[in-house]
């Protein structure tokens, strides 16, 4: 039976991605979709993105969206301070794990893949998107600033558009006891956020500056919308 799945904010944590794939037994008949800040923060964004591009290549069905992380990655190349931007926010992780110094250096594989990543998806009932959906102050439901960037936001959704269909993000990260209460009032409130904050750590929190997530944090959270499930991964990048 294939089965729709998303993961969201893995944010360089590419140990851990593998290893939830093997936890939820990722096969060829389902559809993922990764919800978009797939780089910056943890160690092994490129192993990641290997993997991924390792598993299309071999006929795995996966979407990518374009999270914040990946615009301001692809827009540092515009000046010095957009640069700056990007690697206060977990850029530098992002050009260690390359081994390059700027996104200009990266392989044209690898540029490709970013700039292709989707602002949206819409399957069945689902809708995803990487942050949320504003439509009430703003007459474009899919505005690249809001889908991207806005928290605190589910007041501002149009239930009377969004009818019988669900949005699927991430962005704010959750503990997993926040992301299962959400889950158990899915049908009624129609949202779930699935960033169960993998790259946060406690190693992570010690060496960051103006981080204060909750300390429940680090993991990486999987929906399966096809059977009602979720699964979470504990962070494993320092496994060896």
């Amino acid at each position: 039976m294939s089965r729709t799945l998303a993961i969201s904010d893995i944010h360089g944590c590419g140990k851990t991605f593998i290893k939830l794939l093997q936890q939820i037994k990722f096969n060829k008949t389902d559809k993922l979709y990764l919800l978009g800040d797939l780089v910056d923060r943890g160690a092994n964004t490129k192993l990641l993105i290997d993997h991924i591009l390792k598993l299309k290549a071999e006929g795995f069905l996966i979407e990518k969206l374009l999270g914040n992380h990946e615009e301001l990655m692809i827009n540092s190349v515009n000046s010095d301070s957009d640069q700056e931007r990007w690697l206060r926010n977990g850029g530098r992780e992002t050009l260690e794990s390359f081994g390059v110094t700027n996104y200009n250096e990266l392989e044209q594989q690898y540029q490709l893949f970013f700039k292709s990543m989707l602002l949206k998806a819409e399957v069945d009932d689902f809708i995803f998107v990487h942050a949320g959906i504003n439509n009430i102050q703003f007459k474009d439901p899919f505005l690249p600033s809001v889908v991207l960037w806005t928290r605190n936001w589910y007041e501002f959704l149009d239930y009377k558009w969004l009818g019988n269909r669900y949005v699927i993000h991430g962005h704010t990260a959750q503990t997993q006891l926040d992301i299962e209460t959400q889950f158990h009032n899915f049908e009624e409130k129609k949202v779930l956020n699935i960033d169960a904050g993998c790259c946060y750590t406690k190693a992570y929190l010690l060496k960051s500056e103006n981080q204060n997530p909750k300390p429940e944090l680090g993991k990486l959270c999987c929906v399966d919308l096809t059977n009602r499930k979720l699964y979470f991964e504990e962070n494993c990048e320092l496994e060896d």
